[in-house]
């Protein structure tokens, strides 16, 4: 029910911070379901792909997050395939592995690239280590800097 919650929060109206907390939620009830941990998620890596971010921060956060869910996710479902699953008290070997926490990884890195290439072309060539990453993060710094000292 929970996992129904989430995904009705995230792919019908966009609420990602109530998707969260009910994807958590089912999560808490069920903590060794890989498919219900892919929850979380397909909320962070929809959150990255749909909402209009246009910090670095912003962008760089939300992606730690969905990079943080899907490691779980596929975490979880290596130990599903190594310990077998118990359903009613019966223990079953898993013939299914869970891709979808490994590609969603994949996909989120994909989102983030392009995220911070469209905030700041010169993340392009960070990411691609074309360039320095210190200085790109040193003038985003000064640059935040200026903006706190302006508004205070």
């Amino acid at each position: 029910m929970q996992q129904a919650l989430a995904r009705f929060y995230y792919i019908e109206l966009s609420d990602y911070e109530k998707a969260a907390f009910w994807a958590k939620t089912a999560i808490k009830r069920k903590p060794n379901n890989d498919f219900i941990n892919d929850t979380l998620g397909q909320v962070y890596k929809n959150q990255l792909k749909n909402q209009n971010l246009k910090k670095p921060c912003d962008i760089l956060q939300i992606a730690r997050q969905a990079f943080k869910a899907f490691e779980e996710e596929a975490e979880t479902a290596e130990k599903e395939l190594e310990q077998g699953m118990q359903e009613d008290g019966v223990t079953n070997s898993s013939t299914v592995f869970n891709y979808r926490g490994l590609f969603g990884y994949i996909q989120v890195a994909n989102t983030l690239f392009y995220k911070l290439e469209k905030a700041n072309p010169e993340w392009s060539k960070v990411l691609r280590r074309e360039t320095n990453s210190q200085t790109l993060i040193d003038s985003l710094k000064s640059v935040e800097n200026t903006k706190l000292s302006s508004e205070a």
